[in-house]
């Protein structure tokens, strides 16, 4: 089953749901995982529950507050060096900030996970400036152990950088996940104003895939 815009994967797949053509990977989030999403749940590979997926959908009709609230983090991250962190559980929605505050805002941002980040990351700490900013995203059903280190790291961090907490939102996973993406797009979106560059083209890469293929 390919989930697709047409090319090749679509005449390679026995059964293709197409989507939308002509838009960022990173701005076709929704067409691309909740077609996943049905396909896993229709063959019992995973369970959904409609309760779960309407708090999701109440909880991101808040356009307004998420606009807000990523505009105003936003401007605390300007002019730094992002680095993203949260538990290794909600770790690809820490990858997700990173690369759409890459590729929007066209600025380095980095990502890192708990508990790992203790074993090595966080040593650097100790010579860190003002130019870099943490971000710590937390979720209410982290392990507790995580939770604790999150606040011990918080307290050494916070000597030598700025560091800003952002929570989940929401009962259900899907809820939470959703919540914390949905900021992280606004803020990268209001970083790429204030850096006054398109959030949509990425030319650097397409100049990369051309000389690769060259």
């Amino acid at each position: 089953i390919g989930i697709t815009s047409g090319g090749k994967l679509a005449d390679e797949c026995e059964k293709v749901i197409k989507i939308p053509s002509g838009l960022q990977p990173r701005a076709a989030l929704g067409y691309l995982f909740f077609p996943m999403l049905g396909v896993l749940h229709n063959s019992n590979i995973i369970k959904v529950k409609n309760n779960e997926l309407n708090e999701m959908l109440n909880i991101l009709k808040q356009t307004d507050k998420f606009g807000n609230d990523g505009e105003a983090l936003s401007k605390k991250l300007r002019e730094k060096i992002p680095i993203i962190y949260a538990s290794e559980s909600l770790g690809a929605i820490a990858f997700r900030w990173k690369t759409q505050i890459n590729e929007n805002a066209k600025m380095p941002a980095f990502y890192n996970v708990f508990s790992e980040m203790n074993h090595n990351e966080i040593a650097g700490y100790k010579s860190m400036d003002k130019k870099f900013a943490a971000v710590i995203i937390r979720d209410k059903y982290d392990d507790e152990r995580i939770k604790n280190r999150m606040d011990i790291c918080k307290k050494i961090m916070e000597v030598n950088v700025d560091v800003k907490e952002v929570y989940t939102e929401g009962e259900g996973i899907l809820a939470r996940m959703f919540s914390a993406i949905y900021l992280g797009d606004f803020v990268s979106y209001y970083l790429a104003l204030w850096n006054r560059v398109d959030p949509g083209p990425v030319e650097i890469i397409e100049q990369m895939k051309k000389k690769l293929v060259q």
